[in-house]
């Protein structure tokens, strides 16, 4: 192999291999006129590409979560109370992973252009690519191409005003795609809400079949950047209160909406066959119509749905009985629901034999909206190419209204195989809100054997834009080539070769044989190239110096294979306004409350109980050696303990804990062998184990949690720590925060936060027996419970009452500890007390004296009491020490300790340094440890910790910080506890701040109203 930079051209990754049964076509013979779908390519919610969703649908699986952190803070819209104006009562949906993401340069878009273009337009652009791609669209471009897409949302534009004034047209979805490719058929983009893709899809075939072009793209997209959406719907009840859509279950109560990009190239049968074209199945019909008036804007007409769905059978000439398959509408109403099934019984009538089967993909991953027609037909696909009916999600009690029993349909509620002597036939509905109706039918094509001859040497290039990219491509391709070992080599040259495009950076293969490929590719990793002398060599000298290379010379067919796609170098681009724009809603609600709420996280137990539901599932176990030792080996589990050099033995694997090198390649190894599937990962946390920042397991929870971050893979994990009693209390419990921001950051980490009790870890097998059993129940992308014995219990949120009477805690003249007394929180504090107590306040930072740090202190001085500066590193235990024997020594008392110390650092977990790590949280924890050590015997009225809200809830690009803070909470927790006991004195108090203004900025007013809370609740 030779690699080198040349001139050149341009290349996405779904893997749909065509279906080629050899079946007879018997009494349904293929029509010229019938439309092939020739490439197809997709995004949805926890599925990158089509293969990913099989094995979702597959799985039984969904993949609906509550709103990602990255878009916006549902709290600030939410309300349970469904009557309550300007607010969601949905906090649900289905996300795709790459909302975010675009690379503008592969499409020669600048970067500026790329932000202010609508990222449902980005999206769909992208997979439009990979859809061409799977069709081997660049073999034989064609501009007489037309382009037909669906949208219905656009909230994008609501997130600012010169934005939206650029990309507020949907025109431009479809228009972008045109300019691009250089199509010149009709470009549209056409909303007839929730039936927008299948009608695009219908205008797209008619538009073929009139001679307006000799082939359609046809794409649809939905995004959620917007809580606006959330609160229109919720305002015409359309959501599901759950979070779930039960399609014709007896809990049906309404949709949840879902995210996605689809498109799709199709051509008539005849022009498909003629050019060699792989055909993934064939549109045999499609129709459409109005409902009407019925009786409400909303409620969909039975007559007219019967009518459209007869309208296709018709068009499509087959008889209502060879529909093994509908892939319905299927919303979750208890409204919509028996309608549908109502108009499917009327229009396809009973049937001898088996019932057919009826399903809804938006059990799985939402109601795609304008989308949601290609998802469906996405679906069916798959189900061809694999023979297997997905089951159907939460109906295991059908609503009765339904009355399926009469008619001829039966919902899968497990994998059913697909069997027939024929090729397959299926249905598919959508209907949108208003009454736009369509139905499409949709045959299964059965191939002629391929006549493949794989014998004498073949030539095969991979390009890219850039180095990077190439890189990325080859590594792709082996992985391909591992998991495929049957494939054709001719297959993969023609791919390579002919339907791809060619980039600047080239390598460029000569081989006889997939495993001499794959040795090439290997050797090439380790830089030792392999050269071969033929009567190929020439060519590939010319590919590889920039000249262009007919490779369609040497293949006699099209054998067209789903290799992998263009890795695109994609980048988030978003609109930074929206959080200003969530902000200011944040203070406008601030300013309208009339009352003060507080909250206090809490405890509720539980009815859910073990199951028992995860017994021989795999998953990868990160443990001590002792917690190894004593577990043994564990059917299906992968045993990770750390070491001084990475070890992978079959079962067991060990690494170093800041290697994050080995803990990618653990992961690579283990879990990423089949990167469809969410895997399972456990990391066992006991105290003993992380007792301070630099003890080995603490360190690799971060190595861990960055390594995850930076992993392609989806991940179930259970993060298992113990509920302590001691001072200084242990890192395991402020550890989770790590993953809990990992999953805000990366939400295709679904998270289980574990708490049991100290004593559980002497059973480790029961422990992990519970773990698995917890991430087998898991529907949620974060649950967080607790274990006391065999009782389990959720966190919750519970309001708490304020009191009637006020104290004061603070002493007249009193004398107060302030760590980071020079910073902003610090010289606020230090002022308020000095004005209104007259205190003596000694202020410690680690910075040495200097004229800024006298300068302050002056101003302090000129408020009234007295104030001190020492210069101190409070991480050091013994510093600390002599500060408080000098302190009581000077002063005869110290009153109270107020620990504002604290650095951020902000980044994602993935870009995060160790040492940043390290020192944010060593200021806020071996500070509170030092100060409780230096001050444990001395009577206090108050050791008060300023924590913040990011304790709590996590807080993204800030897991270290979210960590230390949930650190003081817990510290705070237990010496309180020690207090009780009599170990300790004075009140522990760790408050949750939000952001602090200086004075230069505007009043918070939920600042004030919590400052209210602490006089009235502590006295302070």
């Amino acid at each position: 192999m030779q690699t080198q930079p040349s001139a050149g051209a341009t290349s996405s990754a779904v893997k749909l291999e065509a279906v080629t049964p050899r079946l007879q076509l018997g009494d349904e013979p293929y029509r010229p006129d019938d439309m092939a779908i020739i490439g197809v390519a997709g995004e949805f919610p926890g599925a990158d590409n089509l293969e990913q969703l099989w094995a979702l649908l597959e799985a039984g699986n969904e993949a609906i979560s509550v709103v990602p952190a990255d878009r916006w803070n549902w709290r600030h819209d939410y309300s349970a109370d469904l009557q309550r104006e300007g607010y969601s009562y949905g906090r649900h949906g289905g996300f795709i992973r790459c909302a975010k993401q675009f690379d503008p340069s592969f499409f020669s878009i600048t970067p500026v252009e790329a932000l202010r273009i609508d990222p449902q337009e980005r999206r769909l652009l992208e997979i439009t690519y990979h859809a061409l791609e799977d069709a081997g669209y660049f073999a034989s471009p064609s501009e007489d191409t037309g382009v037909f897409t669906a949208v219905m949302f656009g909230h994008y534009q609501n997130l600012d005003a010169p934005a939206g004034a650029i990309s507020s047209s949907f025109a431009s979805i479809a228009n972008r795609i045109s300019y691009t490719f250089d199509f010149q058929g009709p470009s549209l983009c056409v909303d007839t809400m929730c039936s927008g893709s299948l009608t695009a899809l219908h205008l797209a075939i008619n538009s073929v079949c009139n001679g307006e072009c000799s082939q359609a793209l046809v794409g649809a997209v939905n995004l959620m950047p917007h809580p606006g959406k959330l609160k229109l719907l919720s305002s015409g009840r359309f959501l599901s209160p759950s979070g779930r859509c039960h399609s014709f279950g007896i809990e049906a109560d309404g949709y949840v909406p879902g995210e996605g990009a689809i498109a799709l190239m199709i051509k008539p049968l005849a022009k498909a066959q003629a050019d060699g074209d792989r055909i993934h199945a064939l549109i045999r019909a499609s129709a459409l119509n109005s409902g009407g008036r019925s009786s409400g804007f909303t409620v969909p007409s039975p007559r007219a749905q019967e009518k459209v769905i007869r309208q296709a059978l018709a068009k499509a000439g087959v008889n209502a009985a060879g529909i093994d398959y509908v892939e319905a509408h299927g919303t979750g109403t208890s409204l919509g629901d028996p309608i549908e099934i109502q108009s499917l019984n009327n229009a396809y009538g009973q049937r001898d034999g088996a019932r057919r089967w009826i399903g809804s993909i938006k059990s799985n991953i939402g109601h795609l909206e304008s989308a949601a027609g290609l998802a469906g037909l996405c679906k069916i696909l798959l189900q061809f190419q694999h023979r297997m009916i997905a089951p159907t999600l939460n109906c295991e009690i059908e609503n009765p209204w339904l009355n399926l029993g009469s008619t001829s349909f039966a919902l899968p509620r497990d994998r059913q195989p697909w069997v027939a002597e024929k090729p397959f036939l299926a249905a598919l509905s959508s209907f949108g809100a208003g009454g736009s109706n369509a139905h499409v039918i949709i045959q299964q094509y059965c191939a002629p054997e391929p006549l493949v001859h794989d014998k004498g040497s073949y030539l095969l290039p991979v390009s890219a834009r850039t180095a990077e990219a190439l890189s990325i491509r080859i590594q792709q391709l082996l992985e391909w080539l591992e998991s495929r070992t049957d494939a054709s080599l001719a297959g993969v040259a023609y791919t390579l070769g002919v339907a791809r495009e060619h980039f600047r950076h080239r390598v460029c293969f000569i081989t006889d044989s997939l495993r001499q490929f794959r040795d090439q590719i290997r050797s090439a990793e380790q830089g030792t190239g392999q050269s071969v002398s033929t009567q190929l060599e020439r060519l590939r000298e010319a590919y590889l110096s920039g000249e262009t290379v007919d490779f369609s010379a040497f293949h006699t067919a099209r054998t067209l294979l789903s290799l992998p796609h263009y890795p695109f170098e994609e980048k988030e681009y978003w609109d930074e306004s929206i959080g200003a724009t969530l902000a200011v809603s944040a203070r406008s609600v601030a300013h309208t409350q009339d009352e003060l709420i507080c909250l206090q996280p809490v405890w509720r137990r539980s009815s859910v109980a073990f199951s028992g539901a995860s017994q021989g599932h795999a998953g990868l176990l990160f443990c001590t050696v002792e917690q190894a030792i004593a577990l043994g080996r564990q059917a299906g589990i992968v045993l990770v303990t750390l070491d001084k050099q990475l070890a992978l033995e079959g079962h067991q694997a060990r690494v170093r804990p800041d290697s994050l090198n080995d803990c990618r390649e653990v992961l690579r190894h283990y879990a990423n062998r089949h990167p469809e599937n969410t895997q399972w990962l456990i990391s066992l946390v006991d105290g003993p184990s992380v007792r301070d920042i630099q003890s080995p397991w603490t360190r690799f929870q971060f190595t861990l949690a960055k390594a995850i971050a930076n992993s392609a893979g989806r991940y179930r994990m259970a993060y298992v720590y113990a509920e302590e009693s001691a001072l200084p209390t242990s890192l395991s419990g402020a550890l989770e925060r790590l993953f809990r921001v990992l999953h805000m950051e990366q939400p295709s980490l679904e998270l289980v936060s574990l708490m049991v009790e100290e004593q559980a870890f002497r059973e480790p097998r029961k422990l992990i027996a519970l773990a698995l059993d917890e991430l087998a129940k898991s529907k949620e992308g974060l649950v967080t419970c607790r274990y006391q014995g065999i009782e389990r219990w959720e966190s919750a949120f519970q309001e708490l009452s304020l009191p009637t009477t006020r104290f004061q805690r603070f002493r007249e003249r009193g004398v107060y500890l302030i760590s980071g007394g020079m910073g902003l929180i610090g010289q606020a504090l230090a002022e308020h007390l000095l004005r209104r107590f007259n205190a003596t306040l000694v202020l410690i930072g680690r910075s040495p004296e200097s004229s800024e740090t006298r300068q302050k202190l002056t101003r302090l001085a000129q408020v009234g009491g007295a104030v001190y500066y020492q210069s101190v590193d409070i991480r050091d235990e013994t510093a600390v020490r002599v500060l408080i024997e000098q302190l009581l020594t000077v002063h005869g008392h110290l009153h109270g300790v107020l620990h504002c110390a604290g650095m951020t650092r902000d980044a994602l977990l993935r870009d995060r340094a160790e040492q940043d790590f390290q020192d944010v949280m060593a200021v806020k924890i071996n500070g509170v440890r030092s100060l409780d050590a230096a001050t444990a015997m001395l009577p206090l009225d108050f050791f008060v910790l300023f924590s913040s809200v990011s304790g709590l809830f996590g807080n993204v690009g800030q897991a270290d910080y979210s960590a230390a803070n949930y650190y003081l909470d817990l510290f705070a927790k237990e010496r309180q506890r020690q207090v009780q006991q009599g170990r300790r004195y004075g009140l522990s108090l760790s408050v949750n701040w939000p952001l602090w203004l200086d004075e230069q900025n505007e009043a918070q007013p939920e600042r004030a109203a919590l400052g209210r809370y602490l006089q009235d609740v502590y006295g302070m």
